[in-house]
């Protein structure tokens, strides 16, 4: 009972707190009740106008937070949180002159550097990649499978899966079925793609 009232009072209240929400949010997951990517978000970092803003931003990445799921950042954090002021707690030496708050403070800011290091290999490996973006189609090669004008049309894309079938036009002229054509534009209010194989036939 008196390591129960050590580990929740003074200075270990703040991470026993912290970590015991953690445990009870992983609780829930492995119950069904929380999806994993519950308190998930994404960091964008542009080219921003120097505001405290985007150095608030710049800050959270180099911690890998955005990069690393929060709750898995968060669990490694809570438990180096609490490890740390766990050591300082335990040895009166070290932390019997310092008052809580710096306690907590020093110990929460160790743990950062300590969460940074420990999920640096973890950057990147939760990202799923987005399949057949803009950016990936522009430029591609596909095969027109219904004769396309200006009005109507479609082509298959290629892909690992399932052929990918959009919806396509084409500047002027006609392209009929079986043409090999390339991705050269879209249109974002029609979200339509346009069509050529003028530099194919080069």
């Amino acid at each position: 009972m008196e390591t129960l009232q050590t580990y929740f009072s003074g200075p270990m209240l703040v991470p026993s707190v912290l970590l015991g929400l953690v445990c009870l949010y992983w609780l829930f997951v492995i119950l069904g009740a929380f999806d994993i990517e519950l308190f998930d978000f994404d960091i964008d970092v542009g080219a921003g106008d120097g505001s405290i803003f985007d150095v608030g931003l710049i800050s959270l990445k180099f911690i890998n937070l955005g990069d690393v799921p929060l709750m898995i950042w968060g669990s490694v954090f809570s438990l180096a949180f609490w490890i740390m002021t766990a050591l300082v707690v335990d040895r009166p030496d070290v932390g019997g002159d310092l008052r809580p708050w710096m306690i907590v403070l020093g110990s929460g800011f160790l743990a950062v550097l300590v969460t940074k290091v420990i999920t640096n290999p973890l950057r990147g490996k939760f990202t799923v990649k987005e399949p057949n973006t803009l950016e990936e189609l522009l430029g591609r090669e596909c095969t027109i499978t219904v004769d396309t004008n200006e009005k109507h049309g479609q082509a298959n894309v290629p892909s690992d899966g399932a052929p990918l079938l959009l919806n396509v036009r084409t500047h002027e002229g006609t392209l009929t079925k079986g043409t090999t054509v390339r991705i050269v534009d879209f249109d974002q209010e029609t979200h339509l793609y346009y069509v050529s194989n003028s530099d194919l036939e080069e």
